[in-house]
């Protein structure tokens, strides 16, 4: 039977999946059926919650509608999200935490914001890179989805 330290280390060793899309639902039900995982070769790096009045960041795309009922999605602020291809970074989002207020902060997560009166926090992870288009012909019957993975926030 492995010991607690063996297992420390292997948890260790696991590399996240990083986050590729981040979605804002009308409703509290399952995402729309026709959505599927859509940036594979891109990786979310960076989230910022802001004011509406405030200029949005260079790099940075605006969530603007819901995807569902393309809505507004939020109303005094808006969820700003930096995509850049997987190649060009070793680092990425690879988990949101979304709670309500806590005295606390979380130990290796970053504080976002405050949306309808819940934190956001995200935590930064080494990611896998994927591998060269060369080395991919011999796995046409691979599921790309396993190496992705995406968010939606309800509100």
């Amino acid at each position: 039977m492995p010991d607690l330290q063996d297992i420390s280390n292997a948890i260790s060793e696991l590399q996240p999946e990083a986050i590729t899309d981040i979605s804002v639902l009308a409703s509290k039900k399952d995402p729309p059926a026709d959505y599927n995982v859509k940036q594979l070769c891109n990786v979310v790096v960076d989230m910022k919650l802001m004011d509406l009045r405030e200029t949005l960041p260079e790099g940075f795309t605006s969530i603007q509608d819901t995807m569902d009922s393309q809505e507004q999605a939020l109303k005094k602020e808006r969820l700003c999200v930096k995509l850049v291809p997987r190649h060009t970074t070793d680092t990425a989002i690879c988990d949101l935490i979304i709670q309500g207020k806590s005295k606390h902060g979380l130990a290796n997560y970053t504080y976002i914001g405050e949306m309808n009166s819940l934190g956001i926090w995200c935590q930064l992870g080494k990611i896998t890179k994927l591998k060269d288009a060369a080395n991919k012909t011999s796995s046409a019957s691979t599921n790309t989805s396993d190496v992705a993975s995406d968010l939606h926030i309800t509100c």
